[in-house]
């Protein structure tokens, strides 16, 4: 879910890019005309009196935190707070938490729970620790995303409310597509609508084995909203790419990189690849192989080697040069020596750790 690391990702490119040569200008605020999170709610009486159950902010970005409260309850209950949201593709994926009401019968997601799916203080535990109704689901985020939010006592639910978030409209921002046959990539690229006379850093967006688009594009147009400019790309089972994630050319990410580079309002000495899962080893690879290019990297669910293709492990995931770059055992994500060639040479790279 994209969202849950766009607000990091912010941080942490302006972060690096001060580290790689100064802060960026642009402030991290979204348009507020453009996105929002709309509740409505429902409420039943408890002895207590009329429960309530308010989430705020009402009006935020689609990737802002949000907090709940509830009150109107028996004072120290024990009480379970549940979200349950739909996939894109259908999958209902549910978390859920139990707090304990203090003497006024209130609680509030800033403190942590007794037990659940989570066990920190965090707002955004349930939202972090939504867990698919089937095995080996992906989070296709929906626009509109909305989430139910429910109180239940004893099992039996008191209140609820519906939460939506929307993604940054079109009016918000600029936004071209790239195909192979004109740009050498496929992605779709985006701008904030107004640029600064500064150029900023920029960040190049790209998915795990799931293929495709997918979230990249989310995650970019989110960047962007907070005045980033970024490409999202996708590096198989699109038209006109390899169908499988196998003999994919660094070379490609390499000419991606230099697409954004280019563009009007982008620092070229400030250029961040973020990689979430396998595209984590790609982005790594990227880095030690054109340090010039790449100042700075962000890996989800990173690897500390290249691993084998999929579906067919008997084949490399990645190729320089042409030929297939060297590989760990399949699913085997822990670097198994320092000097094994399918370790990822990070000390080649002039990202900074940040």
């Amino acid at each position: 879910m994209p969202a849950l690391w766009v607000a990091v990702m912010v941080m942490t490119i302006s972060a690096c890019s001060h580290a790689a040569g100064g802060a960026s200008s642009q402030k991290p605020t979204g348009p507020t005309s453009a996105t929002g999170i709309v509740v409505s709610s429902t409420a039943v009486s408890e002895p207590a009196g009329q429960v309530n159950l308010s989430v705020r902010p009402v009006s935020a970005l689609y990737d802002t935190p949000f907090v709940t409260t509830v009150s109107g309850l028996m004072p120290r209950a024990a009480v379970t707070l549940e979200l349950s949201s739909t996939a894109k593709d259908g999958t209902v994926w549910s978390s859920q938490a139990q707090f304990q009401t203090d003497a006024d019968g209130a609680f509030t997601t800033t403190q942590a729970p007794n037990a659940g799916s989570y066990l920190i203080a965090d707002p955004m535990g349930l939202t972090q620790t939504l867990t698919p109704g089937r095995p080996g689901a992906y989070f296709t985020t929906p626009d509109p995303w909305t989430m139910v939010e429910s109180v239940a006592v004893g099992g039996k639910t008191v209140a609820s409310t519906t939460i939506t978030r929307l993604l940054p409209s079109a009016a918000a921002l600029h936004k071209r597509d790239l195909r192979p046959s004109a740009d050498g990539v496929y992605g779709e690229m985006f701008q904030p609508a107004s640029t600064s006379t500064r150029p900023a850093p920029a960040v190049l967006v790209f998915g795990g084995s799931e293929g495709g688009l997918g979230n990249s594009a989310i995650t970019a147009a989110l960047l962007a909203a907070h005045g980033f400019p970024a490409l999202a790309v996708a590096y198989f089972d699109e038209p006109d790419l390899p169908q499988n994630l196998e003999k994919i050319p660094l070379e490609y990410f390499q000419r991606a990189a230099q697409l954004l580079a280019a563009q009007p309002g982008v620092d070229p000495h400030r250029i961040v690849l973020y990689g979430d899962s396998r595209g984590s080893e790609a982005a790594l690879l990227t880095a030690a192989d054109y340090p010039t290019l790449v100042h700075a990297v962000i890996g989800a669910v990173p690897s500390a080697e290249a691993v084998v293709g999929l579906p067919d492990n008997s084949v490399a995931a990645w190729t320089r040069d042409g030929a297939p770059v060297p590989t760990g055992p399949p699913s085997d994500f822990d670097l198994q020596s320092p000097t094994s060639p399918a370790a990822i040479p990070v000390e080649r790279s002039a990202a900074r750790s940040c």
